[in-house]
């Protein structure tokens, strides 16, 4: 049971002034800018020591809050922060392309038997076997 507030209350008591519009990265319609704050976290229990931050992106058209859990060891600035989240859209893509050029896209799982099953019906797809 948390006893904590939520995420969404605590972007809605952010100043106006805690709000940066940053460019998180080209896309494919140019750049794309949101608003975005960072508010330091309490130190997790964990072994890394570091920052922990939540940064928070907001849609400037809409409104819509997405939320990042982010760790850095030395204190960075928050467009760092924002390029870093701002590449987790390119990955994407590159995961959904590969899905879809292995044929892992139509409900099956990343198993050996569903890639070698392809893997041997298609000459163009790599072969992973070692």
């Amino acid at each position: 049971m948390s006893t904590g507030i939520g995420v969404d209350t605590l972007a809605a008591d952010l100043p106006a002034t805690a709000w940066q519009r940053v460019s998180a990265g080209r896309g494919a319609k140019g750049y794309r800018y949101y608003d975005w704050s960072f508010t330091a976290l309490p130190h997790a229990t964990d072994t890394h020591g570091g920052h922990h931050w939540l940064l928070t992106r907001r849609n400037r058209r809409t409104g819509e809050l997405a939320f990042y859990r982010c760790w850095t060891p030395e204190t960075v600035p928050l467009r760092t922060l924002v390029a870093v989240a701002g590449r987790r859209w390119k990955i994407e893509e590159s995961f959904q392309a590969a899905k879809t050029g292995l044929g892992l896209d139509q409900h099956q799982h990343l198993r050996w038997t569903s890639l070698h099953r392809r893997s041997r019906h298609h000459d163009h797809i790599p072969r992973l076997d070692y």
